[in-house]
Order: structure tokens, then sequence, then C-alpha cells
């Protein structure tokens, strides 16, 4: 059921039928941790209050919704403040012991152990790390998340660059949370 931007920059729904295909986007360049504090059951009760019968879709099925990008969310803004602290060891329990990491322009790098020794075969230091354009698809069982980022960072040569891009999360449900089991990205700036 995706959420889309209208014309007049506010949101507009389109909905279907429970047994299809069901996702939830939300754009967003607002990281959660500057957001005015909110609870999705508020937000959720508010638009089914409005819209009573949303075309085969309970007001259960998108209250979970909800609370599934609220959960993405979260574990992205951690994955952020990890990889900026350079926290190799927490960054890494946010995935899937099969991660797989797709870097621009080389082979993907397959299962934890590789992560870890890809990650840290450089002495990067990041300075800060924007996202945009975040849009977050969820699924029963599985969800993707992509966005625009552009990262501030000094290399081994003690240069400070800005690189810029996109990337792409797919992200398993693992019992009560999500994990993430693939991070693909770009570079074109």
């Amino acid at each position: 059921m995706p959420y889309e931007p209208g014309e007049s920059g506010r949101k507009r729904t389109r909905f279907r039928s429970e047994a299809e295909h069901h996702s939830l986007v939300i754009p967003n360049s607002i990281p959660v941790s500057r957001r005015a504090p909110f609870r999705w059951e508020d937000i959720v009760k508010s638009v089914a209050n409005i819209i009573p019968r949303l075309d085969g879709v309970s007001r259960d099925s998108l209250m979970l919704m909800h609370q599934e990008i609220g959960a993405i969310e979260l574990l992205h803004a951690a994955w952020i403040d990890y990889e900026g602290a350079g926290d190799l060891s927490h960054l890494l329990a946010l995935c899937a012991d099969d991660i797989e990491f797709w870097p621009p322009n080389a082979p993907p790098i397959i299962g934890r152990e590789e992560v870890a020794r890809y990650l840290s075969r450089t002495k990067t230091v990041i300075h800060d790390i924007k996202v945009s354009e975040r849009r977050i698809r969820v699924s029963p069982g599985f969800a993707y998340l992509t966005a625009k980022y552009q990262t501030t960072f000094t290399a081994q040569d003690e240069q400070t660059a800005t690189t810029a891009g996109n990337h792409l999360w797919i992200l398993r449900n693992h019992g009560n949370h999500w994990i993430v089991a693939l991070v693909a990205w770009s570079v074109w700036a």
C-alpha cells in the first residue's frame, strides 16, 4: 500500500486488497533523532478514523505496517550512528550472519566475518553522514530501504573528502526484529 507525495506535497494513498503484496513508502529526509516525538499509534488511529475501511486493508494491518517502518527507521538511524562513530561491532550486530555487501565496482562480499574484514581494512574517519529521500517498503517477512547519502570523511592520506550516492538495504524480519541482509550502494559524486 504505497504512500506517495501528492502535487501539494501532502501524501496521497492508494490501497490494494489484503491478498496483494503490500508496501508502505514514506519519503523522509529528517533524521529520526531530530524529529519531534510522536506515537505511531496516534498517527495511525487518526488516519483510520478518517478512512473507516481502507479498501480491504484492516486498521490492524495499517498499524502493524507503521510500527514496522518505525522499527526500520530506528535501525537505520542506529546504523548511521555506529558507522559515524566507527563502532564496527555494534554495526555488525544489526546484520544477518549471511549479510551481503555490494560495493560499487567490486564483487559482493558475503558473510559477517568477510564484511568485518572489508570494513576494517581502512582507517577512514567519518565526520558527517547526511541521509535524504529515505523510502521504506514493508512486506511480511522482508523490507527494503532506499536513500540518498552524503558522507564527509578523512581518508588514510588525511585528505578530507565528500562522497554522495544512493544505498539500498534489504532487511529480513528475524523473530521480533529486523536485521540487515544486504547493503548495496552507488557513488555518483
